[in-house]
């Protein structure tokens, strides 16, 4: 049988921009976890999808089940998508996601016990965001984050085993196009093959061109580099494979180089996975969800 979350989830809208509701999706642990008095530690979990593309149901299993097994709730949270919006925009939403959550919205959730998390795209805005919050999270989560646009490897081209042609993605990056927050990848990662509008987000890649559309018009990538966002109170804990082809490991070991040298809390947790390795771990893989554990237990100790 398919693991399925212990309770279903519940969806609420935490904010309206641009004409669109914005929606989050929150998952709590199963009875067998006792709510404490003040309610559960949570994540809040912001999605991949090179900023284009993906909705908050584009989370792996084993990331919430690992989560609401160790008695947490787990917080899913759309975001408007590029290029109709860009980068600032969506870190306006994330903050917005966190404030709302912040604000006691959600019956069962301790949000003073918060932790930050994203992966891929949703893994620099999650960083981004954390850092721009005038309280921080207790500690932040990511899963081969794409955090420093900076980097060459943003203005590489990315071989895929098709190639994508620009009249099958040009609707989907027209600036002027309508506004969404919720596009749910389609891909199996298994052959790389994009449908629908997740094709856009493979086309940037390809391309090497994603910069363009995701930052403001003429706008330099240097702000959006984590790197240099660290403050003293910076802990994250991060899953990257070395087999990455659209977020290369050296992202991660750059990040945790920068963590060494300011003295903060980290944990890097290396894996032999390609890019959406996670999406395909059965949470009743004891060994598949090992690495998952591993950063549950290290985020913790903060909790």
């Amino acid at each position: 049988m398919p693991w399925t979350p212990p309770n279903p989830p519940r969806d609420f809208v935490y904010k309206t921009a641009s004409g669109v509701p914005i929606r989050l999706s929150l998952y709590l642990p199963s009875s067998a976890h006792p709510k404490p008095a003040a309610g559960f530690p949570v994540i809040i979990w912001f999605h991949p999808g090179s900023w284009v593309d993906g909705s908050r149901g584009d989370i792996s299993r084993v990331q919430v089940a690992t989560a609401l097994d160790a008695g947490w709730a787990f917080v899913s949270a759309d975001y408007r998508l590029a290029p109709q919006v860009r980068v600032p925009d969506q870190l306006e939403d994330a903050k917005d996601a966190i404030a709302w959550v912040r604000a006691r919205n959600l019956e069962g959730v301790d949000a003073l016990k918060l932790v930050v998390a994203g992966s891929s795209a949703g893994g620099l805005i999650a960083l981004l965001a954390a850092h721009q919050l005038a309280k921080p999270p207790l500690a932040m989560y990511a899963v081969y984050p794409g955090c420093d646009l900076t980097l060459p490897g943003m203005s590489q081209k990315v071989q895929f085993p098709a190639p994508i042609a620009w009249e099958d993605v040009k609707g989907y990056l027209d600036p002027s196009g309508p506004v969404i927050s919720n596009s749910p990848g389609d891909v199996d990662f298994a052959t790389f093959t994009p449908r629908g509008r997740t094709r856009a987000a493979f086309y940037l890649s390809q391309e090497g061109n994603a910069v363009e559309y995701i930052l403001p018009p003429g706008e330099e990538p240097a702000p959006y580099d984590a790197k240099k966002q660290l403050k003293p109170w910076s802990r994250i804990v991060i899953i990257h494979g070395t087999s990455d082809k659209m977020v290369p490991y050296e992202v991660s070991t750059q990040l945790v180089n920068a963590l060494k040298e300011g003295g903060n809390e980290h944990l890097l947790i290396t894996t032999e996975g390609d890019h959406g390795f996670d999406l395909g771990v059965d949470p009743e893989d004891a060994e598949g969800r090992k690495p998952f554990e591993q950063a549950v237990e290290w985020l913790g100790k903060f909790l």
